[in-house]
């Protein structure tokens, strides 16, 4: 899934306009530059909710929302191109 198929569908799941995807799509892509180790945990959690809120201003709740989302969209992408988790 490329970067615009990604934030479509994060829009299209969540019902948030497409500026505050892409705010949350590049505020987690850094963060896991920043903090390699943090986003193969199994839950989204206070200091990833906590680093993207800062990082875009959105609300925590909304910031604790598109995270879920968007690694629930990641993870089964990954799954469906993985031949060992299929």
């Amino acid at each position: 899934m490329n970067y615009k198929n990604l934030v479509d569908e994060l829009k299209q799941q969540t019902g948030n306009e497409r500026e505050v995807c892409t705010d949350i799509v590049d505020a987690y892509e850094k963060y896991c530059t920043e903090e390699i180790k943090r986003p193969f945990q199994k839950e989204v959690d206070e200091k990833m909710i906590d680093w993207v809120n800062e990082s875009t201003g959105h609300d925590k709740d909304s910031v604790t929302d598109m995270l879920n989302t968007l690694i629930a969209i990641v993870r089964k992408e990954i799954k469906s191109k993985t031949a060992f988790m299929k």
